[in-house]
């Protein structure tokens, strides 16, 4: 049997999927799942087997010389527990110079960590987890997604991390360029008529995730055998913006009220500072996670959608409580700098057409895709 995996390392969160062939036969697409990353829940009680992703968080303790993914490391960074030992938004900072150094909790012990180092121990994670499910048979076809963006640096620190979590021949492959054939292939469980393509589509592919942007223009053209080539003819530059740029800036807004009534937090130690902006930014993420959902089932009602809001409460620090209202309105309004028609989520769509000579009306169809769309 021969194992193909694909690995989608994300910003915010990670996931595994694979496809066993037995025989020649065996219809690929029909094979897919995607498998537990088997990781220690949030209260560090034991291994969950039943997570299908993994936080891309990492929590460290230099003094026990262990390194903690997952569920557990993001629970320790929304409470705010270990600011200084916890770290996020790997993906968007690879390739690059950036490091972090870990103090000890204990004594004044420090070490420090690059981030193909840290995009390792996600991607150790993961490997351990196919190996503990398939009788430690070990990856060796794997494929992993990047932002079509991402610079021949970035690409070579997230092979590089690869290689050091254990994969033997890791192969890279464009997001946008990864959902497209997803798509065509009819992943999403659809089943395409042979019309949904024309004998020469243009379609763009929208990505959005949590904390990269990536749009692309693909050129799909279809041959009378049913043969279907693709062709990118344009791609947005390097953006990392996404779902984190949503929660920060809802952060600041609830941080800009919790202040009214207290000191800044500037005033504060380092380390309450970034225990602050961790659990509000956390609890941020939350509000807009709730306010997508009820924003997405009231969309058939709009006086509703703007009349009725919704009320969050969590403790910032002891005894110290944010409490804010939302409703569509107020949360457009954090937003319109970010939406607007010259705001960082349309200028990459501009850019791609503008590349591409094209206009919007000789597009074809639009997929969006990424965790913030849905947004």
């Amino acid at each position: 049997m021969s194992f193909y995996c694909g690995i989608d390392l994300g910003t915010t969160n990670s996931t595994l999927s694979v496809i066993d062939i037995a025989r020649r036969s065996d219809k690929p697409m029909q094979k897919l799942k995607t498998i537990p990353i088997y990781q220690f829940d949030k209260d560090f009680n034991g291994i969950n087997k039943s997570l299908t992703s993994l936080p891309s968080y990492l929590f460290f303790d230099v003094d026990k010389n262990r390194v903690y993914t997952g569920e557990y490391a993001k629970d320790i960074y929304v409470h705010g527990d270990r600011p200084l030992q916890t770290v996020t938004a790997v993906k968007t900072r690879i390739g690059t110079d950036s490091v972090v150094e870990i103090p000890s909790i204990a004594t004044d012990k420090k070490e420090q960590f690059d981030m193909t180092q840290c995009s390792a121990f996600l991607l150790k994670t993961i490997m351990d987890s196919f190996k503990a499910q398939h009788e430690g048979q070990e990856i060796i076809n794997v494929v992993i997604t990047v932002p079509a963006a991402f610079s021949t640096d970035e690409r070579v620190a997230t092979v590089n991390a690869a290689l050091l979590a254990g994969f033997r021949e890791p192969k890279i492959l464009d997001e946008p360029t990864a959902t497209l054939l997803y798509y065509i292939n009819g992943g999403d469980g659809i089943i395409r008529e042979d019309s949904f393509i024309k004998d020469e589509s243009n379609i763009l592919v929208y990505d959005l995730g949590g904390g990269t942007l990536d749009v692309c223009i693909a050129k799909v053209y279809l041959d009378d055998n049913g043969d279907v080539t693709i062709d990118i003819i344009s791609r947005s530059p390097r953006e990392d913006f996404g779902g984190n740029d949503f929660d920060q800036r809802l952060g600041a807004y609830i941080l800009y009220d919790w202040e009214k009534a207290r000191a800044s937090i500037e005033t504060r130690s380092k380390e309450d500072q970034n225990a602050i902006i961790s659990r509000i930014v956390s609890h941020a993420e939350a509000a807009k996670i709730e306010m997508s959902d009820f924003i997405w089932d009231n969309l058939d009602d709009p006086k509703r959608l703007q009349r009725r809001k919704k009320s969050f409460s969590f403790e910032v620090m002891a005894k110290m409580k944010a409490d804010i209202s939302l409703n569509k309105e107020i949360l457009d309004t954090i937003y319109l700098p970010l939406t607007e028609p010259h705001g960082r989520l349309l200028k990459p769509v501009k850019q791609c057409l503008g590349e591409a000579n094209l206009d919007k009306d000789q597009i074809d169809q639009v997929i969006l895709t990424g965790g913030m769309t849905k947004y």
